[in-house]
């Protein structure tokens, strides 16, 4: 079903959602090819850590985080769900 401004009504199927190790595996072949094959960034270069080459300008070499959010799977309000989830993140 779509409302008259194009958003879809469905709530997602749980079985289609990915589990989180496919989350992080899917994120981490992601990190790889873009930000370390490719060099779009150039302080990453692996997908386990970020920061190299930035120690001049104070930031250290850390830990690439990967968190998987189930909001999706909680019902409505998907996206501010998320959205709280990554917060949540973030202020770990």
């Amino acid at each position: 079903q779509f409302t008259a401004s194009g958003n879809s009504q469905q709530q997602p199927n749980n079985d289609s959602l990915p589990s989180a190790a496919d989350t992080e595996r899917q994120t981490k072949a992601w990190v790889t090819r873009l930000l370390v094959e490719l060099g779009v960034c150039p302080f990453t270069k692996s997908s386990q850590k970020s920061g190299q080459g930035l120690g001049d300008q104070g930031v250290p070499v850390a830990n690439i985080m990967y968190r998987h959010s189930d909001a999706l799977s909680r019902g409505d309000g998907g996206v501010y769900l998320i959205m709280a989830d990554a917060w949540e993140a973030i202020s770990d």
